[in-house]
């Protein structure tokens, strides 16, 4: 059969069984970003994260790439472009693997094209001189490398890490998402400097800020990130926004902060967003001190997006039993992400907090909500809500609590009203739940997560040849590429 073909079909049909370079500029998943149920084996229902369902999505194709290789030279020949283009791995030794197959055959390190790192689920725990021990070599192969992402701390090992891609693919890496301690902050503002391509940032700063950050020559360095059109921080990042409230960026679009868990010396928002948040479309901001959101919104004109923490305490409206969140009606908002709301519905399964906090936060909810209407966003199309914790516990208790339902139905009639989609983190109508018993749904989904066998492949990509059995030209197929 493969003899029968010409080399561009057997291409065409292997990009359709595996996907093709949309899984490799796939962005890394952000709050809006859909959640997905799915039943688990023994029949309870789990959340699954975006980043979750990224991940069983690389894993299934590369279970069927490995069916298509085992399965004829030609075969493992024409199909080696799809196998090394992504690489996943949550396991240094893996790497170390790869480094060998490199080594024999440095060609196919020009192949790949997005290289992600996951914490290990193994169980062993790798320290981050194992990291660098494997990664290292693997990025001198990956020369043409776009999409870098790894999830595990660094550590000491996070300047030879960077050494290392921002000497060998500097100009070809569009996506960078790294963790890396505040102490090393002078080494980032170097890295971004070496790196002249990136279009999306994502930096989770990790540890205990010091009370004076030494920075020596990188401090005042005045950035220019030309391409960046997404920035995302996490962690304790005031020092990093100070420095880049002077830099420029020409076209930046999207921010996002996550500093939940950030109290104390708190960064300077409203500074870096009177800087560069004329142009932003999209700012997600996730922290528990309350923000002055009147202020903020007036600095991005232009957002489509605003995501904020629905339980902030903020300054209520004179006029209206609501809180005052806009100095006029801002002219572009399309859609609303609210963060936390855990005690809204009663269902939450944190229960130190004292009955008179969990209250006031409620109050909170209330007028936050009641303020987010057409008269404050007279585009307003749809408000999700983005904690996922608090989908599980509604699930786990087939809805709101009762003295909470009332809740739940007061913002539902409020979006109706206006014609105002109200929704989860799933996407789905918030108060639309998995139902709790569906026949052999274990079975679906199961079969979903489990890799099909080669000859169940084989068979299927001799159908997809069949179906497109027409002559290459008539497809609009390319000559075949040169390995």
């Amino acid at each position: 059969m493969a003899l029968q073909l010409p080399a561009e079909l057997w291409l065409t049909i292997f990009q359709h069984a595996v996907g093709g370079d949309e899984i490799v500029d796939q962005p890394i998943p952000g709050s809006l970003n859909d959640s997905t149920w799915s039943k688990m084996l023994f029949g309870d229902w789990t959340l699954r994260t975006p980043e979750e369902s990224f991940n069983i999505l690389q894993r299934s194709r590369y279970l069927t790439l490995k069916s298509i290789t085992a399965t004829c030279k030609p075969w493992r020949r024409w199909a080696t472009e799809f196998l090394f283009k992504i690489l996943h791995f949550s396991n240094p030794v893996s790497i170390q693997r790869l480094c060998a197959v490199y080594d024999r055959d440095r060609h196919l390190g020009r192949l790949s094209r997005r290289l992600q790192v996951s914490q290990n689920l193994s169980g062993r725990r790798h320290t981050p001189s194992d990291l660098e021990y494997s990664l290292v070599p693997l990025i001198r192969h990956c020369t043409r490398l776009q999409v870098l992402s790894i999830d595990a701390s660094l550590g000491e090992s996070f300047g030879p890490i960077v050494d290392a891609f921002c000497t060998y693919c500097p100009k070809t890496l569009h996506t960078l998402r790294i963790s890396v301690h505040v102490d090393h902050l002078a080494r980032v503002i170097w890295m971004l400097d070496l790196l002249p391509s990136l279009k999306s940032l994502h930096l989770d700063f990790t540890g205990s800020p010091n009370e004076n950050v030494e920075l020596g020559a990188a401090s005042g360095l005045v950035l220019t990130l030309r391409r960046l059109q997404q920035l995302s921080v996490q962690g304790f990042f005031t020092d990093f926004l100070e420095e880049a409230s002077s830099w420029e960026f020409p076209v930046l679009q999207e921010v996002r902060m996550d500093f939940l868990g950030h109290r104390d010396d708190f960064p300077d928002i409203i500074g870096f967003l009177s800087a560069h948040g004329r142009h932003l479309t999209c700012l997600d901001i996730n922290a528990v001190p309350s923000l002055d959101v009147p202020a903020i919104l007036s600095r991005c004109s232009q957002l489509t997006t605003f995501c904020f923490n629905a339980d902030w305490k903020l300054r209520p409206d004179p006029l209206f039993r609501a809180s005052h969140i806009v100095y006029a009606p801002h002219p572009n908002i399309t859609t609303i992400g609210c963060h936390q709301l855990l005690y809204a519905f009663g269902v939450n399964s944190a229960t130190s907090m004292d009955p008179l906090s969990i209250h006031l936060i409620r109050q909170s909810n209330d007028r936050n909500f009641a303020a987010l209407t057409k008269r404050n966003f007279p585009k307003l199309q749809r408000i999700r809500v983005l904690n996922k914790m608090l989908l599980r516990d509604l699930e786990a208790s087939d809805g709101p609590d009762t003295p909470c339902y009332e809740r739940w139905e007061r913002w539902w009639d409020q979006c109706a009203s206006q014609r105002i989609s109200l929704e989860d983190c799933t996407g789905a109508p918030l108060g639309t739940l998995p139902e709790k018993d569906v026949p052999d749904e274990e079975s679906v989904v199961t079969q979903e997560e489990r890799p099909k066998d080669p000859f169940t492949v084989i068979r299927e990509l001799v159908l997809e040849c069949q179906r497109l059995g027409a002559h290459p030209a008539q497809l609009g197929m390319q000559p075949t590429p040169t390995f």
